[in-house]
């Protein structure tokens, strides 16, 4: 043995065995990726990001042609300690003369580039007109792409694909724009896009948001009880801070300016006000206000000049969500969900929220609630709302404005978790 081989150092490195000349990197990496999971399914190999045997093999290398070019050793002998071919050996010469150390020498990842293909150009325009022509909505699938394609490819003269090619051409496209393509924009926003940024209010000082919806339930007619009348809107105003809902108005028309106006005075002025719609006891509803600010989305009725300048008047700041960001509006969106979903859906008539829901309620046949019991059962959902425990606070939105209010507090909440 030389030298070299006598000085070989052996070393154990995450229960694996590596051969380290003297001066080789020892830095420890890790050769494998595994992902834990915590079922029972065998852990799925990643792809290393660098190969530490790789990186011995050219700094092994590196150190038999640094020998050879010092005329130390010759050729014939360079090639045996080397274990290649001669015209390999002239490659490696190569590239140790083009490179300033052993990592111009590490091997690259063999088989095809990422992303690379032997289709032709022809066949890529085919996949791709027939990815256009079928691939979208929630049916959207490699086996209609892939019938698009035949049939393009008989009318062209062109072989007919494989299932394999057209999925591999469908997987070759990014996942989000693959989703966006059957589930649309909003949907495929909520799944990957990031969140960032939320608007964040001084605890004295809490904004409110305000929001439309139309109420998931069929009412009927006062006086002839089989008469559809159609569904309420809701225009609903809450604290972001405290969770009260500050205000809200229940009509049979489309949101308006009116509808919007309407919502404000029911949240500043006390609800025993002979201008407040809302009518409420005072005593069993306390909150109201002007408002520092209100967020609201991008709606025709939110951004009427004369409404933002009045409200400006009163020291109302009123912003909008960027357009297409739902989740700047989390606060308010939430809380209709759960009105609808935890109350609406068990009424009378209630339509349910999506489609396939609205097939199980037999809304028609089953509404029998009027729109002055609806308002006053909306109302009775308010008040238990306010004194059920908030996740997001640790308490109940009534203790929370309470203690907000009270002297000394200092907009400070010490019933938030």
């Amino acid at each position: 043995m030389t030298g070299d081989d006598e000085s070989v150092k052996t070393i154990a490195v995450q229960n694996s065995i590596h051969r380290l000349l003297p001066g080789a990197p020892t830095k420890t990496r890790t050769l494998v990726g595994v992902d834990v999971k915590t079922s029972n399914e065998i852990g799925r190999l990643t792809e290393f990001e660098s190969n530490e045997m790789e990186d011995n093999l050219a700094f092994q290398r590196r150190l038999v042609l640094a020998q050879f070019v010092a005329k130390k050793i010759s050729r014939t002998e360079a090639i045996e300690k080397l274990k290649i071919k001669r015209a390999r050996f002239y490659d490696l010469l190569k590239d140790f003369r083009q490179s300033n150390d052993y990592t111009g020498m590490v091997r690259g990842k063999r088989g095809p580039k990422i992303g690379s293909t032997n289709m032709s150009d022809r066949l890529l325009a085919i996949f791709e007109e027939a990815f256009e022509d079928t691939y979208h909505g929630p049916k959207a699938s490699v086996r209609a792409v892939l019938r698009r394609a035949e049939a393009l490819c008989f009318k062209s003269g062109e072989k007919r694909p494989t299932r394999f090619k057209v999925e591999k051409y469908i997987k070759s496209k990014p996942e989000r724009f693959l989703y966006f393509r059957k589930f649309g924009e909003e949907a495929a926003a909520q799944k990957y896009d990031h969140r960032p940024g939320y608007k964040e209010a001084p605890p004295s000082d809490a904004d409110v948001q305000m929001d439309h919806t139309q109420v998931d339930l069929l009412l009927v007619d006062e006086r002839d009880r089989s008469c559809i009348i159609g569904r309420p809107w809701l225009t609903i105003i809450i604290c972001t801070l405290t969770r009260i809902i500050m205000g809200y108005f229940l009509s049979l028309r489309v949101p308006n300016v009116s509808s919007v106006q309407l919502a404000l005075i029911s949240a500043i002025l006390p609800k025993d006000s002979p201008y407040n719609p809302l009518k409420a006891d005072p005593d069993e509803y306390p909150f109201f206000g002007v408002m520092p600010g209100c967020y609201t989305d991008n709606a025709a009725e939110f951004k009427t000049q004369q409404l933002l300048q009045k409200c400006a008047r009163y020291g109302i700041d009123w912003g909008h969500r960027p357009i297409g960001k739902k989740w700047y509006g989390a606060i308010v969106e939430r809380v209709i969900g759960t009105f609808m979903t935890r109350a609406v859906h068990f009424l009378p008539g209630s339509t349910g929220s999506n489609v396939v829901e609205r097939e199980y309620f037999q809304s028609e046949l089953n509404a029998t609630m009027d729109f002055p019991q609806f308002c006053a059962w909306f109302g009775s959902q308010v008040s238990i709302y306010h004194s059920k425990k908030h996740s997001a606070l640790g308490c109940s939105p009534r203790i929370a404005w309470a203690q907000l209010r009270s002297p000394g507090a200092l907009g400070e909440l010490t019933c938030c978790r």
